[in-house]
C-alpha cells in the first residue's frame, strides 16, 4: 500500500527527531550548521504536511530535501507519492500541532544560532518536547500513532507551549 505524503513526511520527522534526541553535546558544538540545515528541512516538511495540495515543483523539492538527509533510503519517496491526492482532512487541533512543531524547531534554530550559555541544554529540552509530536500524523495502522492531545501532553511534560 502506498503511503500518503503526510505519513511519509511524519515518519521522516519522527526519525529525525529521535536522531536529534540522541545527539551528543559535541555535535551541538561541531555540527551546528548541519543541525540547523536538518532543522530547516524539518520545518519545510511540517509546512508541506499542512498543504492540502502539492504542485509537481514542490514535490520535487520535497524529494530532493528527503534525499539530502543522511542515512536515508532514496527509494523511500517519489514525486508521484507526494503529489497523490491526500484523503486526510485534519481538524483544527492538527493545524495547531503543526504550528507548535514549527515554533519549537524555530526555537531550536535560534538557540543554536545565538549560542548563549546553556544553549546545549535548551536545545535538548526543545527536542525532547518536539520528538513525539510527529507521531500524531502517522498512519492509523501504525502502532506508534498517538492523538494530538497525547502528543501535546508529551511535549508539555518537557516545555511550556
Amino acid at each position: 500500500m502506498t503511503k500518503s505524503k503526510n505519513v511519509l513526511l511524519a515518519e521522516k520527522l519522527y526519525q529525525l527527531a529521535i536522531q536529534l534526541k540522541h545527539c551528543k553535546k559535541s555535535d551541538l558544538v561541531f555540527q551546528r550548521k548541519a543541525l540547523i540545515r536538518t532543522l530547516s528541512t524539518m520545518q519545510f516538511f511540517i509546512r508541506c504536511i499542512g498543504m492540502p495540495h502539492i504542485s509537481d515543483q514542490q514535490a520535487e523539492l520535497i524529494v530532493t530535501a528527503f534525499k539530502d538527509i543522511p542515512n536515508n533510503d532514496p527509494n523511500d519517496i517519489s514525486a508521484d507519492s507526494i503529489t497523490a491526492p491526500s484523503e486526510v482532512d485534519y481538524s483544527e487541533e492538527y493545524d495547531d500541532l503543526l504550528l507548535k512543531m514549527s515554533f519549537i524547531l524555530f526555537c531550536c534554530i535560534k538557540v543554536l544560532t545565538e549560542k548563549k550559555i546553556g544553549y546545549q541544554k535548551a536545545f535538548q529540552t526543545y527536542i525532547l518536547g518536539f520528538h513525539n509530536l510527529p507521531r500524531a500524523f502517522l498512519s492509523v495502522a501504525d502502532r506508534r500513532k498517538i492523538t494530538p492531545q497525547e502528543a501535546l501532553e508529551y511535549a508539555k511534560s518537557y516545555i511550556t507551549l
